[in-house]
């Protein structure tokens, strides 16, 4: 970045990270020392917080396993299909019915499948809000 202003630039930081490198390794093993163990009874306000993370982890991996995966969705229709995936895709496409534009760039009536759980007239599908109760359910 500085090269157009200053071409030796490069050259400086090359000796300058070679130097700090070097004076780093002096100083980590004849400078410093380990630290003496202490026993402990506990670890303090750590663990409360430890606690609560580990706690949001599971949620939050639960949500997502939840509304982003198609795992649910799978189970439950297997359970509503006696145990068969074969219709697992079919059933999974709305349909929309209407004025299209083609590559041509011309309006046209047409119809097109797309992943969702919308009826006809769009609004959402009782197969949509048993899916969803099916995920709060296991979130919770």
């Amino acid at each position: 970045m500085f090269v157009v202003a200053f071409p030796i630039a490069p050259l400086f930081a090359l000796l300058n990270n070679v130097v700090e490198i070097r004076l780093d390794a002096k100083k980590y093993t004849e400078l410093f020392k380990r630290p003496i163990p202490i026993n402990c009874m506990s670890i303090g306000i750590w663990y409360g917080i430890l606690d609560y993370m580990a706690s949001i982890a599971i949620i939050t991996n639960a949500f997502v396993i939840a509304f982003t995966s198609d795992f649910i969705s799978q189970i439950l229709w297997k359970y509503n299909h006696d145990n068969s995936l074969s219709t697992y895709v079919e059933g999974h496409l709305s349909t929309f019915s209407g004025e299209i534009l083609n590559s041509e760039g011309q309006l046209v009536n047409d119809t097109c499948k797309y992943w969702d759980y919308r009826l006809e007239h769009g609004e959402a599908s009782l197969w949509w809000w048993k899916l969803k109760a099916v995920q709060f359910i296991f979130v919770v």
